[in-house]
């Protein structure tokens, strides 16, 4: 899960704000398993932190990709930071786009109303 509007929708200086990467999800689990189900397990790479946009800043995209992961296993060195995460890069080092095909997306918007 990214944020593609950090640090402000109007002023993007990072690729994107990692909030959460998981790899190895079981492709016949998650063609089977419900919501209602429980959760679909994978390996964590970088566990969650929720969205949390910063204040005044308007709202943020929040962002799922789903990628087909070519290798069994990915063995890359972690990502150093979660700021400036660049999504691309990583889908190429670990060579986890089939075909170049997006599998899935989901997104969705929030905002910091606090005053």
């Amino acid at each position: 899960m990214v944020d593609p509007d950090a640090p402000s929708p109007s002023h993007t200086v990072n690729h994107y704000w990692l909030h959460w990467l998981v790899s190895s999800i079981d492709g016949e689990t998650l063609r089977h398993t419900t919501a209602s189900e429980g959760l679909i397990s994978g390996e964590t790479v970088v566990g969650y932190k929720r969205p949390s946009p910063p204040k005044g800043t308007g709202p943020h995209r929040y962002q799922f990709f789903l990628y087909e992961q070519t290798a069994e296993r990915i063995d890359s060195p972690l990502p150093l930071t979660r700021s400036d995460f660049d999504l691309q890069s990583y889908i190429r080092q670990n060579n986890i786009r089939h075909n170049n095909t997006l599998t899935a997306v989901f997104e969705f918007v929030t905002q910091n109303t606090a005053h």
